[in-house]
């Protein structure tokens, strides 16, 4: 909301304007993938075509060209994740990874924490367990979790209870999938994207 109230500033009420934040993410996951692919291999060739497979997807160049929050929050998680990478071999790298997890957070409420999960995750897995003990990831957390904290104590300051109840209910509505479903429809639900998968993605 931020980036869009910026966006307006700068170029008037259009929907040019709206559009430019989502288009300036779209064009820099590109580029992050990129360089997040050539930092886990060698082979020049593989870099490119992960770019050229996130251009020919047809969702993501769609919600590129949309006022939405979907390609700015896939651009802070593709950032964290590459930070993350990085650090795995230059911690200083760890700490930057937490200023797109918090923009994340705050982009997505509680949906921002997909990238911690995928990073715990990766370093058990991986069995890096003396990362978890380091002032780099302490510090990639504390920022992480700061941010969005500040945010969250300045609006609970401004609306008091009716701020907590409102983004509660505005959470669980997303992470309930808007209103009661039962439990067989979640799961037909989920065999859609195997055929979207094959109807729109390649390879």
């Amino acid at each position: 909301l931020w980036l869009e109230a910026l966006s307006f500033k700068l170029f008037g009420f259009s929907d040019f304007a709206a559009k430019v934040p989502a288009a300036l993410a779209g064009f820099g996951t590109i580029v992050v993938v990129y360089f997040l692919a050539r930092a886990l291999t060698d082979k020049p060739w593989i870099p490119r075509l992960a770019m050229l497979v996130l251009v020919s997807t047809q969702y993501f160049m769609r919600y590129a060209t949309h006022a939405m929050t979907d390609v700015p929050f896939t651009f802070f998680v593709t950032l964290a994740l590459f930070l993350y990478v990085k650090g795995l071999r230059a911690p200083r790298y760890l700490i930057l990874a937490g200023l797109p997890l918090a923009c994340g957070l705050m982009t997505r409420s509680v949906i921002g924490l997909i990238p911690l999960g995928i990073i715990f995750g990766h370093l058990i897995l991986t069995r890096r367990y003396q990362v978890f003990s380091s002032s780099q990831f302490w510090a990639l957390g504390v920022i992480a979790l700061a941010l969005p904290a500040v945010w969250g104590a300045v609006e609970y300051y401004l609306y008091g209870n009716s701020f907590l109840q409102v983004h509660a209910s505005f959470v669980m509505s997303k992470v309930s999938g808007e209103g009661p479903s039962p439990a067989r429809n979640d799961f037909l639900g989920l065999l859609e994207y195997p055929k979207l998968l094959l109807q729109r993605y390649w390879p």
